[in-house]
């Protein structure tokens, strides 16, 4: 999780830094996905260990304290709060319907019924 997390970091502090990704729409969309990874990752650790750290693009590395699985679970909504309000709102949003589901077809050629053995 911590590997992700950095990448993330790096982005966002490349960004902040004045690194433009082609243009800027595809710097914005970079930076959104990049919070929104800072929050996904930063949840996992909060579901996964009872304590972790919290690092975003600001955090000093030397300095790193433990924090409780609630604190990184704040941190984890408030990341994932601004990833959500960095990505662009559509006035038209696409419905999907049933013939944009697609059903997984079976490949086997024993029965449904038959077990392998």
């Amino acid at each position: 999780m911590y590997s992700a997390l950095s990448s993330a970091n790096d982005v966002l502090t490349a960004i902040k830094g004045g690194k433009v990704i082609n243009n800027a729409s595809d710097t914005k969309r970079a930076e959104t996905i990049a919070t929104l990874m800072q929050g996904l990752t930063t949840s996992m650790i909060a579901l996964n260990y009872d304590k972790g750290y919290v690092v975003d693009e600001s955090s000093d590395l030397a300095n790193l304290q433990y924090s409780t699985r609630k604190q990184l679970r704040d941190a984890a909504v408030a990341k994932l709060q601004a990833a959500a309000t960095l990505a662009p709102t559509r006035s038209r949003r696409r419905q999907v319907g049933p013939t944009d589901v697609r059903t997984p077809t079976c490949r086997s050629s024993a029965s449904p019924t038959q077990r392998p053995r």
